[in-house]
């Protein structure tokens, strides 16, 4: 998903950054398309050049743990119990569950002028609508994980591993630590 709004603003939506919220905003309040899917979106919208483009990240180890929790694992709706993964099994199908997503195919560091962390997302999302010029619309909360454990109850050393080598090239960017192996997390 993205919301784009020619010579003003591109969103690129990473999925588990709250960007359902801020694409209804900014479709909602600020007259943005809602632009579908978002691996193609490079290539194809007519940027004019002076848009601010901005996107968000959160820590890869949660977002591989709440996508596994509400696609494949104990909160899935996806079937009876038997047919859940866990989670390494969730993390070793990573790309075949999700061809597109992961935050290096969604947008180059490059190409954006913005990058919000979820972890800071109040003071970001001010930060981004001050430099939008946009009133500063309160995020609405949509599909709020709510009663699971730290993200951190849930790895095992295999699941840790395959994290650092699938997404640990973002990790530095952003300020996230990367786990060591060998280590209790």
């Amino acid at each position: 998903m993205a919301a784009f709004l020619p010579g003003k603003f591109l969103y690129l939506a990473t999925p588990r950054t709250a960007s359902t919220s801020v694409i209804r905003v900014l479709v909602d309040k600020c007259g943005a398309k809602d632009i579908r899917p978002p691996h193609i979106l490079r290539k194809h919208i007519p940027l004019q050049g002076d848009e601010f483009v901005f996107t968000a990240v959160r820590n890869p180890y949660e977002i591989v743990v709440i996508d596994w929790l509400t696609t494949g694992g104990p909160w899935s709706k996806k079937g009876p119990i038997p047919a859940r993964r866990t989670l390494l099994e969730h993390v070793q199908r990573w790309d075949e569950l999700h061809p597109w997503e992961g935050f290096d195919r969604l947008f180059m560091h490059d190409e954006v002028d913005f990058v919000m962390r979820y972890e800071n997302l109040d003071w970001d999302w001010a930060h981004a609508t001050k430099v939008l010029g946009i009133p500063q619309h309160e995020l609405p909360r949509y599909k709020v994980t709510t009663g699971r454990k730290p993200w951190q109850s849930y790895m095992t050393e295999k699941v840790v591993r395959i994290v650092n080598h699938r997404f640990g090239h973002e990790f530095e960017p952003y300020g996230y630590p990367l786990l060591r192996t060998g280590r209790t997390v």
